[in-house]
Formats: C-alpha cells, structure tokens, sequence
C-alpha cells in the first residue's frame, strides 16, 4: 500500500493560525453596536431563504440484491420540497460563511435534533463551483471542520459543514436523554441513519444553489466523520469523490476491540451479551463496509494513521478490502492524536482533490493522481 512521506512542516503555526479564523468567536455574527448600521445592512443582505425543490432529492444507487436494496430503505430521502434558512456569520476576502438551516427529513423524538443545522463556507469565486460536504469528529466542536471549510472555500469550492444527529445546536437540553443516546445500540444507530439521510439533503441544498456545480459535490471527514463519509458514499452510491481520513469500517470491531476511550461502552455492550459477531450483524445496517462496494470505482482516498490506536489499521483495511476498484490507503506515520501534525498535509491533499482546478465536471480522477 502507498506511504506517505515522513514530513513535519511549520504545521504548528499553520493549525493555530487556522483554527483562530475558523474558531466559533470569529464565526460569530457581530453585534448591531460594535459594527454599526452599515454592516447590519450588509448582514441583512447576504441573509438568504428559499424552498429547495423535490427534483434536487438523490438517488440513490440501486441494491446489488434483494438484501441491500431492504436495507438501502432505511436511508431513502422522499422526495419533497424543503424550506432552508442562511444567515450571515462572517464574511471574508474569499468567502461568504452562513449558518443554513432545514428540516431533518428523519423525525426523532426530539424536536431540536429535527432541524439540520450547518455552516456553509460560499466561496467568491464566479461561477459554478465544486461543493464539498464536510464531516466533523467525535468531541463536536467543529474546529478541524472549519479549518478544511476554511481552506477549501479560500481554493475555490463551496463547503459546508454538516453537524450530525444530536450535535451543536440539535443537542436535546436533557442531560439524562444526551447520556441514554450515548449508550443505547438502537439509538447510536438511529442517529447514525438520521445523519446519513440529513447528508444527502444537504447534497441536494447544495445542487439547488446557483453557485455550485452539481456534477462536482464531494464529501470528506476525519474520524467519526470519516467513518460517516464510507457510510453516506456507500449508500448513496453516486458522489463521484471523497476523502476519509483517520477512518475505517467496522463500528463493531470499533466497540468490542477498540481503544480504551470508549471502553465503558464495550463493557455495557458486553455485559448485555453481545460478542463482536452479534454486534456485527446488529450493525449491518450501518457499517460502511456493508455498502464500500457501492462507491464508484477509483472516487475514494483514503488517510490513515499507521499507528492509530483509535482506529486501528485493520479497521481501515476492513473497509478498503470491501471497496472496488479504489486507489490504496495513504499511511501517515502516526496515531491518531499525532496526526495532528499532518493537519497541512491532509489539507493539502482535500484542497488537491476537490479544487476547482483539478476537478473538470464529470472528470473520473485519474488513479495515478499524486498529491505531493
């Protein structure tokens, strides 16, 4: 498999420049009396709204066989119009950053986790232009999604950074339901559903925009995220690139033989009687490696950390084995939490792969695409 170089830029001072001006205080819409009425107006201005229309909805891949088709239909998004908001944040040289809301197309029972909720980094640039879904991690405080947003908005493309099921603003303000979500199979898999479905909705507000391309809409994210892009590109079946980092496959092996952080789940797990292969086949219905297959050829990159003791690197092989036809997994020297010294690295290699200048509308990328 193919192996990054061994390099340690000033990456340091690229992070900490980064996630100061993706941080949540500078996405912070600025107060009427500190700015004052020139730009309020301006903020109102950019303020947008409108229906996104049922012919923007996905479709998705059809099913292999009968099992997978059944499955699939645990994800189907119906096709209906859809009203969204967009609210100013910021703005900058390169880009316009909003807050854009939309109902879920999934109803959970909780009324804040039914509204989608997510940052959308529209770029300056004229024309129609990539858009780029982005996933965050685990801990939900967003800081390496705005940094990604960050640069590929400052590269051209259209990102927006989707939080997931019962994150940010979709928290329930019950603590006893936020701890029950997190320790309950059903519920971790009907979030996981949930998100996979507000994906693609927020796929087709993105075809619906005039600025974006709707032929060139990617899909990256890091970790949890990574492991929620497999999952999205496998079921949807048709986003023509992607990008998983630090992510695998198997949230089973995941639970029952991962890393001490979420060893109390494992034992909760275990103590109802489950063994990784009942928890397997509990899962099925969400493990990316149920659906790697469905990615279309040659579309996926994948980083990896050769040492992640969080995701280890059999889970990584677990799901690269079950796809087709795409590139070999690009290893990084480093763990999990040292991974954040290849933050430009892995920047670089999303910039590459999704920018504008490299991705031509309807352009398969090539295998041999070198990201150095």
């Amino acid at each position: 498999m193919a192996r990054f170089p061994k390099v340690l830029p000033q990456w340091f001072f690229a992070l900490s420049l980064l996630a100061l001006v993706a941080s949540p205080v500078m996405c912070e819409e600025p107060a009427a009396a500190a700015t004052g009425d020139a730009d309020t107006a301006t903020a109102q201005t950019l303020d947008f709204s409108g229906v996104v229309s049922a012919k923007f909805t996905r479709p998705m891949k059809p099913g292999e066989n009968a099992e997978i088709q059944k499955l699939l239909k645990t994800f189907e998004n119906k096709p209906e119009d859809f009203k969204f908001e967009a609210t100013l944040k910021k703005t900058e040289k390169y880009y316009d950053c909003f807050d854009v809301r939309f109902p879920s197309p999934y109803k959970s029972p909780y009324e804040e986790n039914n509204t989608v909720w997510c940052e959308y980094y529209r770029t300056k640039e004229p024309g129609k232009q990539p858009g780029i879904i982005v996933l965050h991690i685990l801990d939900g405080n967003f800081i390496e999604c705005r940094i990604l947003c960050h640069a590929l908005a400052r590269n051209g493309c259209n990102a927006i950074m989707v939080k997931m099921a019962y994150y940010g603003e979709r928290r329930p303000k019950d603590k006893n339901v936020q701890n029950a979500l997190t320790a309950n199979a059903d519920a971790m898999m009907k979030g996981l559903i949930q998100t996979v479905q507000d994906v693609r909705r927020t796929a087709a507000f993105l075809a619906s925009q005039d600025c974006v391309d709707p032929e060139r809409i990617g899909i990256c994210g890091i970790s949890l995220g990574a492991f929620v892009t497999g999952l999205t590109a496998g079921v949807d079946g048709n986003f023509p690139r992607a990008v998983m980092m630090l992510g695998g496959g198997d949230p089973a092996g995941m639970v029952m033989h991962g890393p001490k952080e979420i060893q109390g789940l494992a034992d909760k797990f275990k103590a109802e009687g489950y063994t990784y292969e009942t928890l397997d086949k509990k899962f099925k219905c969400i493990a990316p490696k149920t659906f790697a297959s469905r990615i279309p050829p040659g579309s996926l990159v994948m980083l990896n950390g050769s040492k992640d003791e969080v995701v280890p690197p059999e889970n990584s092989k677990v799901f690269w084995n079950h796809t087709k036809g795409q590139r070999e997994i690009i290893w990084y020297d480093c763990t999990h939490y040292s991974a954040v010294k290849f933050i430009d690295n892995f920047t670089r290699v999303v910039n590459r792969y999704f920018g504008p200048n490299y991705w031509k509308s309807g352009e398969v990328p090539p295998m041999d695409l070198k990201f150095k």
